[in-house]
């Protein structure tokens, strides 16, 4: 299933980081949106979407909602992985302090493959969230390939035990859980990425081919199944919300 996965942060001047989830808009005399006609030709010209031929689309309120739907996606049987086109100011791949990284290696990927989208046990700094909800897709062996068409002032900073052989350069994404305890005991100190090359890991996810490109240098017509659109009030101001209308013209809800 190839998804294009549109967060309304994307259309903004700036970017804005570690925003707690509690709807709190951001100042729009600071965050200032693009205009409709900007929109238009960058979803017609970039993607190839058309307003007479809407495609079926999804509204969230919060990115890490994509996850719980996928998981109920999964759960009425459809055993399609999805292939996403990130559209975002940010990766969504926990990148910065995000701890999910714990949880995922020593917890989340020792579970049966039935029970590992079950993630509610994950602690405080380990939860699934708007900036990791990818990483935990990726870790359930749902996606096929990612694409992340990136706001022109993005600059991400990987977690390098997200990639295949740990290693950032590699582009693909491939989760691992390795021997239990070495990941949290290393975590203590300084040179986790260091020392865990002393170290086999026990369990490999499937690779994910991974492409991070300017969204000024994008330029494919995937021909999509679903259009998902998510909010993020609290990393957007009040004044975007009229881009959700434009972009609404192009999905059937």
């Amino acid at each position: 299933m190839k998804i294009l996965d549109i967060d309304l942060d994307f259309f903004l001047d700036e970017i804005a980081h570690f925003r707690k989830r509690n709807n709190q808009r951001l100042n729009q005399k600071h965050y200032i949106p693009w205009n409709t006609g900007q929109v238009e030709c960058f979803l017609e010209d970039k993607f190839g979407l058309r307003k007479d031929s809407p495609l079926p689309g999804v509204l969230f309120t919060h990115h890490d909602e994509v996850f719980h739907w996928c998981r109920e996606f999964k759960r009425q049987g459809n055993a399609e992985n999805f292939s996403i086109v990130h559209i975002d100011a940010h990766s969504d791949l926990a990148t910065g302090i995000d701890g999910c990284y714990l949880y995922i290696m020593e917890t989340m990927l020792r579970k049966p493959n039935l029970e590992r989208p079950i993630v509610e046990d994950a602690g405080d700094w380990q939860k699934l969230n708007p900036g990791n909800f990818l990483i935990y897709m990726a870790a359930c062996d749902w996606i096929e390939n990612l694409t992340f068409v990136k706001h022109h002032k993005s600059n991400e900073t990987y977690n390098p035990l997200f990639f295949q052989n740990n290693n950032v350069e590699t582009n693909v994404l491939q989760l691992k859980s390795y021997n239990a305890g070495i990941v949290k005991n290393l975590a203590m100190g300084t040179r986790l990425f260091q020392q865990i090359s002393n170290h086999n890991p026990v369990f490999l996810t499937n690779p994910i081919p991974y492409r991070e490109v300017k969204w000024c240098d994008y330029k494919e017509n995937h021909k999509f199944d679903y259009i998902f659109l998510t909010q993020s009030p609290s990393f957007t101001p009040k004044t975007s919300d009229k881009l959700l209308e434009t972009i609404k013209l192009y999905m059937h809800i």
